[in-house]
């Protein structure tokens, strides 16, 4: 009796191995397993390179933001609404107090504006009189095109801090 080569390599020594079907079927289980593995993995890339983004977002807002709050308030500018942070080294009249801009990376911009909120007169009855003192608001805006978004839309973070001359006396 001839044997068959086919059959004798799916047999095992002892006489059992495994059918196409069998094969098929693990590889259907192994499959069903392994796709929402892969899906998680890669939906938590997502999520490390937009907590990525906002880190470098928020450096570089809450950096900005804390070198023009240590500017004297007497030299702070007053900026106009979105000013990118580039041109405000330009406004600052003593250039000395101008705050260090470093490089940082080119999809992301700030956006600055200084304003005056109060200014402490010796009149009681003008309206732009604040008993607290005179107070200057610095915002930063910090917009970038998002990558984990495949560069569709814009993100931005707004930080912003008020800054006293310290004239009032508690």
């Amino acid at each position: 009796m001839k044997s068959n080569p086919i059959a004798r390599a799916s047999v095992g020594t002892d006489g059992t191995g495994f059918s196409l079907l069998e094969v098929l079927v693990a590889s259907l289980i192994l499959a069903i397993v392994a796709i929402p593995l892969f899906t998680s993995l890669s939906t938590g890339h997502q999520g490390t390179e937009r907590i990525a983004e906002e880190s470098m977002a928020s450096n570089l807002g809450t950096s900005l933001v804390e070198k023009l709050a240590q500017v004297p308030f007497s030299k702070l500018p007053i900026v106009k609404e979105d000013t990118p942070d580039s041109e405000i080294y330009k406004l600052f009249v003593p250039r000395a107090y101008a705050p260090l801009i470093e490089p940082y990376p080119k999809d992301y911009r700030r956006l600055v504006t200084i304003e005056q909120l109060s200014q402490r007169t010796d009149d009681p009855a003008a309206a732009e009189n604040s008993r607290w003192g005179s107070l200057k608001m610095i915002k930063v805006k910090v917009v970038w095109v998002p990558e984990y978004l495949k560069r569709k839309g814009l993100r931005t973070l707004v930080f912003q801090t008020l800054v006293t001359d310290d004239t009032e006396v508690w």
